[in-house]
């Protein structure tokens, strides 16, 4: 088929005898691309100091934009916990090692967060240790026609080390109230 244009605008664009896609000249605010990953195993991401952050293995999506006008609405679902009371999980998004979508006003001992899991209680035990929910969306800007990935990291606020977990509570056992889920990351590409 080759390519479709208006005018100087490439709208689809195919190759041999694959389905079109859309090219640079696609409509503005059509999504032109959706990549997305979830995660169904249940993960140990270690010991995380005060003020720490550690990334979330295997929720990153890799991404070329069309062009430089691109936007990029991400999409995330993360289901997580944390050992011993006291504090809250953060949750902060990348594009490669540049944290997005976080706060730009802080005081000097806040840490600068996309989103936070307040999973604390009042009952002490691990079992008492319950799993949370952050979700939510952000549009970014890259400006960029080079593969960006896109990370979750998580983060302790506690004073001391703590233990996250994800897609799973904290004592993990073989109970009813010990329960595991998924989490997702997804990427679409907004034509600017």
């Amino acid at each position: 088929m080759g390519d479709f244009k208006m005018g100087n605008n490439t709208v689809l664009t195919q190759s041999g005898t694959a389905k079109p896609t859309f090219g640079s000249g696609a409509p503005t605010n059509a999504i032109i691309n959706v990549q997305s990953t979830t995660i169904t195993t249940a993960l140990n991401l270690g010991s995380v100091a005060s003020g720490g952050e550690v990334q979330v293995t295997g929720l990153t999506v890799a991404i070329t934009p069309k062009t430089t006008s691109s936007k990029m609405l991400l999409m995330y679902n993360v289901m997580a916990s944390k050992s011993v009371l006291g504090g809250m999980a953060i949750l902060i998004l990348k594009r490669d090692t540049t944290a997005i979508g976080v706060a730009t006003s802080t005081q000097s001992n806040q840490l600068a967060t996309t989103n936070a899991f307040d999973n604390y209680d009042t009952v002490a035990g691990s079992v008492a240790q319950n799993t949370a929910i952050a979700s939510g969306t952000f549009l970014d800007s890259p400006s960029t026609t080079s593969e960006i990935t896109y990370k979750v990291f998580l983060g302790n606020t506690s004073s001391s080390t703590r233990t996250i977990y994800v897609n799973r509570n904290v004592s993990d056992g073989n109970y009813v109230y010990d329960v595991r889920g998924t989490s997702t990351l997804t990427v679409m590409e907004v034509a600017g």
